[in-house]
């Protein structure tokens, strides 16, 4: 359903082009950086995770150290272009500043930003492709996952340089090591040694859109714009929740139909 999340994973590597000239700026202001070609993985998937104190920083290291720059950082997380642009360079980004978003017709830049509505799942095992930098982690994980604690002391720090970690975090205690083990599973979306969890619009569109299917079928004369109206009415908003990372909330699927099907007769109020 979060049409405008995909609109801007099209949209952002070109704005950081094309919004520096449409709005006038310098390209002086352009963020210019070099992503290390390797360095170990930390315990978050992606290279944005990298740890390396030494390389010259990457375009996003950069973008997120100007404060000229923090809507663009903004867009760039929303699209989920973070380890996309924290690959090995170098490249030369024009980065449009603030004050290029600003420049934009009133609304743009929230219409982007901003999902409209969460469908009920967005996690959804999907197989690993073997031989891949991912499935080695999964193994590994997996190992120390089934190992005892008192093992762990042992085990985690032969493989310390593959998974990122610390040698300070290593030496920790056995309670400590199954806690930053855990944090590692949770960050590498692990189901099993061979399935993870995937997410996004991929496969929120297809979720959505079954729940669409069945409000047309409860109520064929339903117009787009009221599906859509109904779809945000029945809504559930999540607690402790931004709104800029849910909109509405999350779609509820038997309110929806339920709503369909009430406009027969008469028009669906909230309530």
């Amino acid at each position: 359903m979060n049409k405008s999340a995909k609109k801007l994973k099209q949209l952002v590597p070109l704005a950081l082009v094309a919004l520096l000239a449409a709005c006038g700026q310098n390209p002086e202001t352009a963020a210019e950086g070099q992503a290390p070609a390797s360095a170990a993985a930390n315990t978050a998937v992606g290279q944005s995770n990298v740890v390396d104190d030494e390389s010259q920083r990457n375009v996003v290291q950069v973008a997120v150290a100007s404060a000229d720059h923090s809507t663009l950082v903004t867009a760039v997380k929303a699209a989920d272009l973070v380890n996309a642009l924290s690959n090995a360079g170098p490249f030369t980004v024009y980065a449009p500043t603030n004050a290029a978003f600003s420049a934009l017709p009133a609304g743009t830049v929230e219409g982007l930003l901003k999902p409209e509505l969460l469908a009920p799942s967005i996690w959804v095992a999907a197989p690993v492709l073997p031989g891949t930098p991912t499935a080695e982690t999964l193994l590994i994980l997996d190992r120390l996952r089934r190992a005892p604690d008192e093992k762990l002391p042992e085990l985690m720090p032969t493989v310390q340089h593959q998974m990122g970690w610390s040698a300070d975090q290593v030496s920790q205690p056995p309670e400590k090591l199954r806690l930053l083990l855990l944090e590692s599973l949770l960050a590498s979306k692990y189901i099993s040694p061979f399935y993870q969890h995937v997410d996004g619009t991929s496969f929120a569109a297809p979720i959505v859109s079954a729940v669409a299917a069945q409000m047309l079928e409860a109520n064929p004369t339903l117009t787009p714009r009221r599906l859509k109206a109904l779809l945000i009415a029945t809504a559930q908003p999540l607690h402790g929740v931004p709104e800029e990372r849910q909109g509405y909330g999350v779609v509820m699927p038997g309110k929806a139909v339920a709503a369909a099907l009430h406009e027969h007769y008469a028009t669906y109020h909230v309530g």
